[in-house]
């Protein structure tokens, strides 16, 4: 029985109370399963892409199920990332669902422009349904995609056919992170060619993410025909036998430790749980003279030459690892480490480790804390998370040693439980002289240690790496990323070189960045979307793609628009064109808008290309006499997934392209 059937009986003036009780309860029954709280609106779909020369887009608002009174809801635009009038028509109204009606469309006009820009977006929402409730989702998110071919002739998808190899690992769809960390491994086989280190943490292919990690030898690469490899048949991977290990959060190599002329390398697993330690975390160094013969994936504990942990929980041992140059000047490449000192009160440091001391150690395990010859590195204050980042740079103070550089979060902190207030570092240059004859340096009392603030209250992601010797003056330079933690921060992030010369003379200094002298390289006024995080990797070891004479940089930015949404970009900076500003005493580098600067980005979105906090580019993998680019992609695949990829860009290839850019 319906609700007219329902009126007709009553209108029918049958009023003794028996039919005056039925009347109401058929009522009642009805409206029990279509009463406002029972009916929901809501938007049939969260997600809208839209070509800016579609010139519109529809979206569908719908209820759950038919009712026989009218429903309403009203809808406008929030959270803006694109500018109203200039990318769309802002629009707000109330939708009104008649009796009978489940389905209405709310158009939007788009903007259709001939300026190449970022995709953009903005967000629909329902508020204050009458008649219904809001539904799951009750807000749109609207992504204009811009088709004004932005990528001039100095822009390059990462999958242009020749420029590069992709290496995936079949995940079967599960996450896996591969590409988070990357690593130019060395010579590990004696072949004379560069291998390769990459780490994919969250691979849960033994363990529930226990995490892997993969060694492929250049002599492999060498037989693909095609532009993909697949790791399960071509590479030694090493993984963790507990789950959520988190092995390859972060792998390295750049020296020889044991002495045999091959490479050497570490690979982390930040979370394990040694000897009962929950999440004690873990270093595992490998000497090549210990590695499998035969591709395929073996446990890590079963391989590792020498073990690095502690015995205090949640030390996270291995979140960042950093292998290669000599600090101590014993001629065996020397081992950073980065651990939880103090979780409770949320501060990091690094430590130290002489080759000489993992030579001594073969088939052991060397607990960090109290084995001899290991170099503690730290700070008294609270927040303060030395180590994020680790690189070394070339001498700059004449001694022929490498200096350490440890990046962190830059910003303001607040110490528990009275919640004052502190600057914390961002970044901490320490040269080499500065550990001789000590077992450990105080991060915030050493005078000769170079502190850098930024002079802001957002949280920066500070990473740092080697930029070789810019201005040829015999003084190893240093590359620093600046970017923003947050994914909406209106800052695009930035870079900076610091120079030697430069760095030589703020020998114990506690420096703003706005008081150095910082040659700085920026998006800032080119295009850029709030939250692409340029600056967020930058090079390790700066190599000379153009071979040219001069190293040149490479800087990502993993939520770069430019080629979809979050789909990631490295730029590649000619260290002549630098070196040319310097000259000119230009204080700023807009890489937008240098023709010489080569921008490669990802090709599909969240692809989440430049990543990881290191770039290496100070490699010739296929031995053409080129450097060639490693960079990893950890976001979605093809399918939608989250596997990640590791790409592999052609030096000769680049630079081929590279030198066809119009002046």
């Amino acid at each position: 029985m319906n609700l007219d059937s329902i009126r007709q009986f009553a209108a029918k003036r049958w009023y003794n109370p028996a039919t005056t009780i039925l009347f109401c309860l058929l009522s009642l029954n009805f409206n029990a399963g279509f009463y406002p709280d029972n009916v929901l609106v809501s938007f049939s779909e969260s997600l809208y892409y839209v070509q800016e020369s579609a010139e519109s887009v529809s979206v569908v608002v719908e209820l759950s199920h038919i009712t026989s009174i009218p429903s309403r809801v009203e809808f406008k635009i929030t959270n803006e990332r694109a500018t109203a009038w200039e990318d769309y028509l802002p629009v707000r109204g109330t939708l009104v669902f008649m009796p009978g009606e489940v389905q209405k469309i709310i158009a939007v006009s788009i903007v259709n422009d001939t300026r190449g820009e970022p995709a953009e977006s903005f967000d629909l929402s329902l508020i204050d349904a009458r008649n219904a409730s809001l539904g799951e989702i009750a807000s749109a998110k609207i992504v204009i995609q811009d088709d004004d071919n932005s990528l001039s002739a100095n822009w390059l998808p990462i999958d242009t056919p020749s420029l590069y190899l992709e290496l995936s690992d079949d995940t079967g769809g599960f996450p896996s992170l591969l590409g988070y960390s990357v690593s130019m491994a060395g010579d590990v086989d004696g072949d004379s060619f560069g291998d390769i280190l990459i780490g994919a943490y969250e691979n849960s292919d033994f363990f529930d993410e226990a995490g892997i990690a993969y060694l492929i030898y250049a002599k492999n690469l060498a037989t693909i025909d095609d532009d993909y490899l697949d790791l399960g048949m071509n590479a030694i991977g090493f993984y963790g036998s507990q789950d959520l290990a988190w092995v390859g959060h972060s792998v390295s190599s750049g020296g020889d430790i044991d002495g045999d002329g091959a490479g050497d390398f570490a690979i982390s697993g930040r979370f394990l749980s040694v000897n009962d330690v929950d999440r004690a975390g873990v270093a595992y160094i490998f000497f090549s003279s210990d590695l499998p013969q035969k591709a395929g994936e073996y446990a890590i504990d079963d391989i590792a030459s020498v073990t690095l942990t502690r015995t205090k929980p949640f030390s996270e041992v291995g979140f960042e690892v950093f292998v290669g140059g000599d600090v101590d000047g014993d001629d065996i490449a020397d081992v950073l480490v980065r651990a939880n000192f103090d979780p409770t009160r949320h501060t990091g440091g690094v430590y130290l480790v002489p080759g000489s001391v993992l030579r001594n150690h073969i088939d052991g395990l060397i607990d960090l804390d109290v084995t001899q010859g290991v170099i503690r590195i730290f700070s008294d204050k609270a927040y303060v998370d030395a180590g994020r980042t680790i690189t070394l740079l070339d001498d700059f103070d004449g001694d022929r040693l490498p200096e350490i550089a440890l990046g962190s979060r830059n910003g303001m902190a607040f110490y528990a439980p009275d919640q004052e207030s502190v600057r914390i570092p961002g970044l901490w240059i320490l040269p080499s002289r500065v550990l001789l004859g000590k077992n450990e340096i105080n991060l915030d009392k050493d005078e000769e240690i170079i502190r850098f603030n930024l002079d802001t209250d957002v949280s920066h992601h500070i990473a740092v790496g080697s930029a070789g010797d810019l201005d040829q003056d015999g003084l190893g330079d240093a590359i620093v990323g600046i970017a923003p933690t947050g994914l909406l921060e209106d800052s695009p992030g930035s870079a900076a070189v610091i120079l030697g010369s430069t760095l030589s003379n703020l020998a114990g200094e506690n420096a703003l960045a706005n008081e150095v002298d910082l040659f700085i390289i920026s998006e800032e006024q080119g295009f850029y979307e709030r939250g692409d995080h340029f600056g967020w990797s930058v090079t390790e070891k700066a190599g000379d793609i153009d071979l040219d004479g001069i190293p040149d940089l490479v800087i990502g930015a993993r939520g770069s628009s430019l080629n979809g949404i979050q789909s990631g970009a490295i730029y590649i900076i000619p260290g002549e064109l630098v070196q040319r500003k310097l000259l000119s005493d230009q204080s700023i580098l807009y890489v937008q808008r240098e023709a010489e600067v080569m921008v490669v980005v990802g090709s599909r979105d969240l692809m989440l290309l430049g990543s990881k906090r290191r770039i290496s580019n100070a490699s010739d993998i296929d031995g053409d006499g080129y450097f060639d680019i490693l960079v990893g992609a950890p976001g979605e695949g093809s399918n939608g997934d989250l596997p990640g990829s590791v790409f592999i860009i052609w030096g000769e290839v680049l630079t081929r392209l590279w030198v066809q850019v119009p002046e």
